[in-house]
């Protein structure tokens, strides 16, 4: 968790001073699907991981186990005597190279398999060819002062920058929780969450699709987007709707 805020900077740099010859949007959403593929790896790393393939199971069980000893270099590098740092460092940077060389023979034996062990956020073009000219993907990613959505076709990427962050954001979306589990009337917060995550995202460039996938972010995960409503009608009642934790697994789920 300390590591998300960086990702959060990162992204707004990248919408706040677009480099030339650069898509902000696009820069930014990678910076995003990297922050998912962190956290997920970062879950995984004081799990079990027991796969369908020993072989599989074998590589994770050295690669965590090559990773520990170059922790432990890195104590014993900032804990040694001046005297003793040439060697400290160069066993550390032995550690790195072999644990690099390693990371290349696990994305050549199974490139699925890297996805648990190192950060390969898609591109945008990996994206287009799973989505169909009648599906639309909005992904979010709620940063401490806003929240962004990417609204992604098979033809296009676009971002909106949606003025509700983090702490604010938690506060709504656990106000309709609590009232959706008490059987109280939600009508009012659906209005309001509609008009501010999801009515934003929606334009011209989703005219004409039929499925329209969502990945949530943060507090969004609470969120049952199907449930909440414009003016007239329901977002269900406008898309056939799927769910994703990230654009990443779409290539492994077409």
């Amino acid at each position: 968790a300390n590591k998300l805020d960086l990702y959060d900077d990162a992204i707004q740099l990248a919408l706040d001073h677009p480099q030339p010859g650069q898509d902000p949007a696009l820069i930014a959403w990678t910076y995003s699907e990297r922050s998912r593929a962190r956290s997920f790896i970062d879950l995984l790393a004081n799990r079990k991981i027991t796969l369908s393939s020993k072989e599989d199971t074998r590589r994770i069980d050295e690669q965590r186990a090559l990773k520990d000893r170059i922790f432990a270099a890195e104590d014993a590098l900032a804990k040694a005597a001046a005297g003793d740092k040439p060697a400290r460092t160069k066993e550390l940077s032995d550690l790195r190279e072999t644990y690099r060389d390693m990371l290349v023979e696990i994305r050549a034996a199974n490139p699925k398999l890297s996805a648990f062990v190192t950060v390969e956020p898609p591109t945008v073009a990996d994206v287009r060819k799973i989505l169909a000219k009648d599906s639309a993907l909005l992904e979010y990613h709620v940063a401490s002062k806003e929240t962004l959505v990417w609204t992604i076709t098979d033809t296009s990427i676009r971002v909106s920058r949606l003025p509700i962050g983090r702490e604010k954001l938690s506060a709504l979306v656990h106000d309709y929780k609590s009232k959706m589990e008490a059987i109280r009337p939600v009508d009012a917060e659906a209005r309001v969450l509609f008009s501010t995550l999801v009515e934003p995202a929606l334009g011209a460039d989703l005219k004409g699709k039929r499925f329209l996938g969502i990945a949530p972010h943060g507090a969004l995960h609470y969120v049952p987007f199907a449930a909440l409503r414009g003016a007239n009608d329901y977002l269900i009642d406008r898309y056939a709707l799927f769910y994703v934790p990230s654009a990443a697994v779409l290539p492994w789920i077409e």
